[in-house]
């Protein structure tokens, strides 16, 4: 086959992009997890027994009992968080709580509540609010 036969049979105008597969950080153990993408904007309250990854627009409360929560780079977040991991990489507003740890990545921007029992932040992270340690007693249940 000729490369002018194989490039007719692409339309022309339109990229060709790839299929993104989800990170393995952003999916439970069983290989599930719910995205909202980039261009996806939600606002209420949103309980999952998921693993999140959210790259567009979320205003409200979000439960993930067990799970683990991201707010990638082009989210924009504006809510109360709380699961058992959470990782900030994008913008977010409001209140997180992650039961076993918690991460500001550099991209992130986050004003707010942090609560946690290990927290991470990587050098370029911006956070202006306030850090509340979970000891023991507090992390069950």
């Amino acid at each position: 086959m000729k490369n002018s036969d194989a490039s007719s049979a692409v339309p022309r105008g339109r990229p060709i992009r790839e299929a993104r597969r989800p990170s393995r950080q952003s999916s439970d153990a069983g290989g599930g997890g719910c995205r909202l993408g980039s261009r996806c904007r939600l606002s209420g309250n949103l309980v999952s027994k998921e693993s999140i990854e959210i790259e567009g627009r979320f205003e409200g409360d979000l439960k993930a009992d067990g799970q683990h929560v991201v707010v990638g780079e082009t989210a924009r977040v504006e809510a109360t968080i709380e699961a058992a991991s959470v990782a900030v990489k994008g913008y977010m507003r409001g209140t997180v709580v992650g039961r076993k740890r918690a991460s500001l990545a550099r991209t992130a921007n986050m004003v707010g509540k942090l609560a946690t029992v290990e927290i991470r932040v990587e050098e370029g992270a911006i956070f202006r609010g306030q850090v509340d340690y979970l000891g023991p007693s507090m992390n069950e249940g």
